[in-house]
């Protein structure tokens, strides 16, 4: 029981690594998008 406890949570973590991953990546494209605009515009 344990174990299938510790896989769930390793398995919930990647995720949470993942989403954080993606989240940090888009907020950084969003940026560079938003700087470029007021930079040229």
């Amino acid at each position: 029981m344990a174990v299938i406890l510790m896989r769930v949570n390793h398995l919930f973590d990647c995720k949470l690594a993942f989403i954080h991953l993606i989240t940090s990546i888009g907020l950084l494209l969003y940026y560079d998008f938003v700087d470029v605009h007021l930079f040229f515009f």
